[in-house]
């Protein structure tokens, strides 16, 4: 039976698997590219030996499951980046719908969550083809940035909201099922380990300016990712996504690093 390793589907996760077909047959492992929740599904359930989460995947999974974050290649985003928008209907006021063809994706969540945390809004969330850009609804979320750069960029938001990097997704094992090679698979699976971070730029052919945003997508476990993870589980915790607030466990790492905050100071800290 061939090893099975799970990956969410989307032009976003593409460089961390762009050797895909050469890594399943140096390695006899099969890696399969499904839904965002099927991929947690399938790891909670341990019919996969490593799968790439978002928080929430693995969120909810070490309620049930002793997971380890393996320190290796992964995705973040740092102020803006152009891979999610919420785009605004032309001359509305109040926004009481909004489009979106993925509602389960987590950056969706993220947006559809800023919303409520930094404007007051609540829309009803109605789901949408691929080709629906607000045109019949107040509001839409669309993975990638719209044609006329018009919009909020998700992890620029995300960015003024708390200071931070945005944690996408990062891969996810088991505390003792797992291979013994599973860092050399993902760094062999990603397009070059050694390129941790990509420069993202609004206008790619003009100089760094007010008018023209700048970010960055880290695709490599460090220091920063692991910030904004915390935090990333602290607000989760506190606008109910999350059950609990998920310890940090790193493969290799005996130091379990945890949140020790009272519920209040969590709150307080999560409002900054």
């Amino acid at each position: 039976m061939k090893l099975d390793i799970a990956v969410p589907a989307g032009e976003m996760y593409s460089k961390l698997i762009i050797n895909k077909d050469l890594v399943e047959e140096k390695y006899g492992i099969r890696v399969l590219v499904l839904e965002e929740n099927k991929c947690a599904d399938l790891m909670l359930n341990n019919r996969v030996k490593a799968a790439l989460l978002s928080p929430i995947g693995y969120g909810k999974g070490v309620v049930n499951a002793d997971y380890r974050i393996i320190p290796g290649p992964g995705l973040a985003a740092f102020y803006y980046t152009g891979l999610a928008s919420i785009i605004f209907r032309e001359g509305v006021n109040q926004i009481k719908t909004l489009a979106t063809s993925q509602h389960d994706s987590f950056i969706v969540k993220i947006g559809m969550r800023l919303l409520q945390e930094n404007y007051g809004m609540d829309p009803k969330i109605i789901n949408a083809d691929k080709e629906l850009k607000g045109r019949d609804t107040d509001a839409s979320i669309i993975i990638g940035k719209h044609n006329n750069n018009k919009g909020l960029d998700i992890t620029e938001e995300w960015y003024m909201f708390s200071d931070l990097s945005l944690p996408l997704a990062f891969w996810v094992c088991r505390s003792e099922e797992y291979p013994e090679n599973i860092l050399e698979i993902i760094n062999d699976l990603a397009e070059n380990p050694a390129e941790h971070e990509e420069i993202v730029s609004e206008y790619p052919n003009m100089p760094s300016s007010e008018e023209n945003r700048t970010g960055k997508i880290i695709r490599h476990w460090n220091d920063e990712f692991e910030r904004g993870l915390e935090y990333t589980f602290r607000f989760l915790f506190y606008v109910q996504d999350l059950p609990v607030i998920p310890a940090i466990k790193i493969l290799g790492q005996d130091e379990i690093k945890h949140s020790t905050s009272s519920i209040k100071a969590i709150l307080e800290d999560t409002k900054k």
